[in-house]
């Protein structure tokens, strides 16, 4: 229930209360000028937190590759952005925070000692914050921002200014672009340009206790034979390698090597070692290394002067033996074993060289069949040591990986001799495979699949010399495939097949000499020259013939 007053009791309860209410209106209004009326309406400021909260002794040591995430928060408005900086950047600017508007970011902390300390701060900014930026505009090209200030309004020119960098280094795009207005966010890719008042006064920050990381070194995939199997070069060797280091490759200042005997152990300091390289050196070559058995060590150092373990080529169950140049004739052997049956093809030069007259078994034998050196430097410098150059192979040569060295061999005046059986029917991109050949290109006679001649009986085939200095040839054992050579103009043809096989129309060449002329620098013969030689009748008449080539190359 609800009991009313009587009407004639308002007039005393309202205007007794006027004067009460005209003071309490009076002291309000004079409170409210005597401050500035627009602080009733301040922005309130950002908060910043860190997803990171140390105890009371602090955080862990850890390593210098940190992932960092932060966020803020905004009483009256919303976070736009952050600025963030770690201590050590002071050493590059006095005012070094940089804007970003992602809140999570990963930093490599550039630790030059065995342990030291980082500060990260990090604060927020709300969009009271104001960016006046004049003319911006965007290209659709690499999120990349232009002042458009040049003669072409609304397309990129070269009188435009670059306000933003994109996604990658340099500009990215193109001159004649279109150019567009900013989206409504694309501004905070911006720094604001004023702040006044939007910024957390009191960063988020944290202290970074690091530990230096040991750096690491590793030689390069496949760069050296398996640890496990014997190999042989002689006095130079290259040998490459990478390295790591989790605290950043640029950490790293320097390389160890030391050449020890097989069984000596390497120096305990590194100090004592062969050498010293600098820390973005990747390889080094050996030369007149002496003969014998060899390790090769090597050990790498970063700026805190921390050593990563020692690595070395071979390991415990492998040999890597030294071998001196003997006499100035190297002969290549680049067959595999399982296709020279009885030792046919082995046999036949190491008996040539052993008795022809000049040579006398003074030559090196340098055997690639199963493993060519993996650096070129290797390659030509091995070759370089002799003047002259015995190479027979199989049908899968090793040409592509030494076809630089082997015309470099050539252009210095040095001499070679290279048999082969036919390639081209196994080997893809064979014009590219013989330009040390000084061919134009290398092809199958009138585009028949190869010249087969594997069903006639031997010696039914000679290979007719064409220059008269050399001698003919004749087939002792069958060739089951043989392709015809096509010569350029640098080229002397040097032997034929004395009657074209059918269905070819014509004598395919299948052997050219450079350069042309009476003088011989350089033979290849698309054909195995051993076949020539009857190792079952050395004393027939014709196995001369083959010997004779040689003698064209070895002491002619």
């Amino acid at each position: 229930m609800i009991n009313r007053l009587p009407k004639n009791n308002l007039n005393y309860l309202v205007f007794p209360g006027l004067p009460l209410l005209t003071a309490i209106l009076l002291v309000f209004q004079l409170t409210c000028t005597t401050e500035n009326p627009t602080e009733i309406y301040r922005n309130r400021r950002p908060e910043t937190h860190l997803f990171l909260y140390p105890g009371t002794s602090g955080l862990d040591t850890t390593l210098s590759t940190q992932v960092l995430h932060w966020w803020g928060d905004d009483p009256d408005g919303q976070v736009v952005g952050y600025y963030y900086k770690w201590d050590f950047y002071q050493e590059q600017s006095p005012d070094s925070f940089r804007w970003t508007t992602s809140e999570h970011d990963t930093f490599l902390l550039p630790i030059r000692q065995k342990f030291d300390d980082f500060r990260f701060y990090v604060k927020a900014v709300d969009n009271s914050a104001r960016w006046n930026y004049p003319s911006m505009l965007k290209s659709n090209y690499d999120n990349e921002f232009f002042q458009d200030v040049g003669s072409q309004k609304g397309r990129y020119d070269d009188g435009d200014m670059l306000a933003h960098i994109g996604d990658h280094p340099g500009i990215q795009t193109p001159l004649d672009a279109a150019l567009t207005e900013l989206d409504e966010t694309d501004i905070y890719r911006m720094p604001p340009t004023d702040t006044l008042g939007a910024v957390d006064p009191s960063p988020a920050e944290l202290t970074f206790p690091i530990r230096n990381s040991k750096p690491s070194v590793h030689f390069v995939y496949n760069s050296n034979p398996p640890d496990s199997i014997y190999a042989e070069t002689f006095t130079t060797r290259t040998f490459f390698w990478t390295a790591n280091d989790s605290d950043g490759i640029e950490t790293i200042t320097n390389f160890y090597y030391y050449l020890a005997d097989e069984f000596e152990a390497p120096p305990a300091s590194v100090d004592n070692w062969d050498g010293k390289l600098p820390g973005n050196q990747k390889s080094i070559t050996l030369r007149d290394v002496t003969p014998g058995n060899h390790v090769f060590y090597l050990s790498v150092e970063d700026i805190a002067g921390e050593l990563g373990s020692a690595i070395r080529y071979p390991a415990e169950k492998g040999q890597w033996k030294v071998r001196a140049p003997l006499g100035d004739i190297l002969l290549i052997d680049d067959y595999e074993p399982q296709y020279d049956f009885n030792l046919w093809t082995t046999t036949f030069y190491n008996n040539v060289l052993d008795t022809l007259s000049g040579v006398n078994g003074n030559y090196s034998i340098w055997n690639i069949e199963e493993r060519v050196p993996y650096a070129v430097i290797d390659i030509f410098e091995t070759l370089n040591f002799f003047n002259k150059v015995i190479w027979y192979t199989d049908s899968d040569p090793h040409f592509q990986t030494t076809a630089s060295s082997i015309y470099r061999y050539i252009a210095q005046g040095k001499k070679i001799l290279i048999s082969s059986v036919s390639p081209t029917q196994y080997i893809d991109g064979v014009d590219s495979l013989y330009m040390f050949l000084k061919s134009d290109s290398l092809k199958l006679l009138n585009g028949v699949d190869g010249v087969d001649i594997g069903r006639a009986s031997k010696n039914s085939y000679a290979l007719s010399q064409l220059p008269e200095l050399f001698p003919d040839l004749q087939l002792a054992y069958y060739i089951s495939w043989i392709d015809a050579l096509i010569p350029s103009e640098n080229v002397d043809p040097l032997y034929v097949l004395d009657r074209p096989p059918r269905p070819a129309t014509i004598a395919p060449i299948v052997g050219i000499k450079y350069p042309k002329g009476p003088s011989v620098q350089f033979i290849y013969l698309n054909f195995p020259l051993h076949y020539m030689f009857d190792i079952e009748n050395v004393d027939r008449p014709e196995n001369t013939a083959a010997v004779d080539v040689l003698r064209k190359i070895l002491v002619d």
